[in-house]
């Protein structure tokens, strides 16, 4: 992975080293592989099955290493409601919390 694509990702996903999960799994481990969107998206995404979803009632905060990221399609002015998404992939370093709504 490119140094730019690492230091781009902290402005477009959030803090990695306190990342805050949302998904409806029911179990979330460390070394799982996660899908984040970026953090301006106004879509709530579950971010284990790398899908929208409009109910996901975990949240995981989280340590992540980034793995993978795609910022092919990525437009910062249009990514908040409906497409121009940013995406990456993570590892799950650490989970510091876990909290079912």
């Amino acid at each position: 992975m490119r140094k730019n694509d690492l230091r781009m990702a902290q402005d477009v996903f959030g803090d990695l080293n306190r990342y805050c999960l949302q998904t409806n799994a029911n179990e979330v481990n460390v070394g799982d592989t996660v899908t984040l969107i970026n953090s301006n998206c106004e879509f709530e995404f579950d971010n284990i099955t790398g899908c929208f979803s409009n109910d996901c009632d975990v949240e995981v905060i989280c340590e992540l290493e980034l793995v993978d990221v795609d910022y092919s399609d990525f437009v910062p002015d249009k990514s908040n409601n409906g497409g121009c998404y940013a995406f990456a992939d993570a590892t799950i370093k650490k989970i510091l919390d876990l909290e079912v709504k």
